[in-house]
């Protein structure tokens, strides 16, 4: 993505960017609101990054979440990490729990019972792409705003 964002759907271009630190909606996923914070460097694991960085980072997953709850109305999400053994780039994923869908579905997303995908692949990008961008918008303003003083 660092060297083609140029071809990348608009409904995933950055929502926040800051020293090489990234915000924006999953590529793969069509969840309205799930984010990924990445940073352009190529590093595979958190305890490789810089002091700095990792206080950005965690600045943004807490107003990420705050985001979600405040300004997108969804009470619960889940934050995952993973380490790639190949090509390692670093990434949080911070993943929405929607009410309507859980309730739809039945399916409350725990990692223990491998039930996550069941509740990504309930989403569908035709049906949620309106919404995707309105949340992007929506956490855009608002990360710009938070992350202004930091």
């Amino acid at each position: 993505m660092n060297h083609n964002e140029h071809l990348m759907p608009f409904y995933i271009y950055p929502v926040f960017e800051k020293e090489g630190v990234v915000v924006r909606q999953d590529a793969e996923w069509p969840i309205p609101g799930f984010y990924i914070i990445s940073i352009r460097e190529h590093i595979g694991s958190f305890d490789c990054i810089d002091s700095k960085t990792r206080a950005m980072i965690c600045e943004l997953l807490f107003w990420i979440r705050k985001g979600i709850r405040e300004k997108l109305g969804v009470e619960r999400a889940q934050i995952y990490h993973e380490e790639k053994i190949s090509s390692p780039h670093f990434h949080i994923w911070i993943l929405p729990l929607w009410e309507d869908i859980m309730s739809k579905t039945r399916i409350q997303p725990k990692i223990y019972e491998s039930n996550i995908k069941q509740y990504i692949d309930s989403f569908h990008f035709e049906e949620t792409k309106s919404k995707i961008l309105k949340c992007n918008e929506i956490m855009k303003e608002y990360l710009n705003t938070v992350m202004a003083n930091e």
